[in-house]
């Protein structure tokens, strides 16, 4: 090492290097370590010259830049099989977090492996045109199989949007909904129904179907009310808490966040005070986190799954609706909500929805019972 360098160039005892160095507007930039005197020279004319023409770039934004540039090309060459590995490891994650259903990712798993990925699962997802989806869609046996392609791989490109791996999703296609599959906004019961239903449960669940039915709730949801949930039944402005859901798949069996992943509040409809009032007097223990409906076996835990089923399918044959789902109930009461007027946001407020597309059923159904009455008006001209 020379005894004295030039200026912007010193020794790197540490290293035992050379250190470059520039000024560019009041700043110091470091242009790197070289091993001889007449590399670190070289470095730092060039980076004057860059200086003095106004086109210096720091080594910071530089390597910034190359790692953006490998990125997107990184991204350009992800295959649709990458994409869905990524994204069943997420949906994976949030079946264990209690947000999802296991049957949901195994049917996604299914649909995957069977009918998307042999198709298109190599390509990369930039390269996937609408007319690729539309292929994949067209070679569905039956309907109801389509509709599940087509569900599966909305999602999965969605899913490579959020990402960044791609900037629109390529499925343009549209399936039919198939009645009964969970495509679908289930049945509707009428009120009468619905109170039918509420009296064939044993008395300490009654108030679990109308809960259900008139806030919007679902199995789990229900089950994992607890008092502190219950809010405002004195000031005249009472409102139901959903923070939580007794998930009996959880191992052990326990409270989870709701399916939607957030908590939420919503009204609870002026006629209900009574009976709710009556079961927390009768049925509920005075502890602000003692459950709505309590185990007959464990008073601190809600009733299990299993055993509300099987109250509900013995109250709902003795209603006459033996295929009538508990999960219908909150069906009825979104769809009715939506008939008095309710907004697309106000739906997904009430029922807990992420996904618009859903709530957008409930609004529909609202639509094609307006037209089927205004149709049936006896309009003469």
């Amino acid at each position: 090492m020379p005894k004295k360098l030039p200026p912007g160039i010193e020794w790197d005892e540490t290293r035992g290097k050379y250190r470059a160095t520039v000024h560019e507007s009041g700043k110091r930039y470091r242009l790197g370590r070289f091993d001889t005197l007449m590399d670190a020279k070289a470095a730092l004319a060039i980076a004057r010259a860059d200086v003095a023409r106004g086109i210096f770039v720091p080594p910071s934004a530089r390597r910034a830049e190359a790692k953006r540039e490998a990125e997107e090309a990184s991204r350009a060459q992800t295959t649709v099989e990458e994409v869905a590995e990524d994204w069943l490891a997420d949906f994976e994650r949030q079946v264990d977090s209690g947000q999802r259903k296991p049957a949901t990712l195994r049917e996604y798993r299914s649909v995957l492996s069977v009918h998307v990925l042999p198709r298109i699962g190599s390509l990369p997802a930039r390269e996937v045109a609408s007319r690729d989806v539309q292929r994949v869609a067209d070679r569905a046996a039956s309907a109801r199989t389509r509709a599940k392609i087509v569900a599966c791989m909305r999602r999965l490109f969605n899913y490579a949007v959020e990402r960044g791996i791609i900037t629109a999703s390529p499925v343009r296609v549209s399936a039919p909904k198939i009645k009964g599959s969970s495509l679908d906004v289930g049945k509707i019961a009428s009120p009468h129904q619905v109170a039918a239903l509420a009296a064939a449960m044993p008395g300490p669940l009654r108030l679990s179907v109308l809960l259900a039915a008139w806030c919007s709730l679902r199995q789990g949801e229900a089950l994992g009310l607890q008092r502190r949930d219950i809010i405002g039944l004195e000031s005249g402005s009472p409102r139901l808490r959903i923070e939580r859901q007794w998930n009996q798949k959880a191992v052990p069996p326990g409270y989870t966040t709701p399916k939607s992943g957030a908590a939420r509040e919503v009204t609870i409809p002026t006629a209900l005070v009574p009976v709710i009032r009556d079961h927390l007097e009768i049925y509920v223990a005075d502890d602000k986190d003692a459950p709505i409906f309590p185990s007959p076996i464990e008073p601190g835990k809600p009733i299990s799954q299993t055993n509300h089923n099987k109250a509900w399918a013995a109250a709902r044959a003795a209603a006459g609706l033996p295929s009538f789902r508990f999960h219908d109930l909150r069906h009825t009461g979104l769809t009715l909500y939506a008939q008095q007027g309710a907004t697309l946001a106000e739906i997904m407020e009430r029922g807990g929805h992420s996904d618009v597309e859903v709530a957008m059923r409930y609004q529909h159904a609202a639509e094609d019972r307006a037209r089927r009455l205004a149709d049936s008006l006896p309009v003469e001209l």
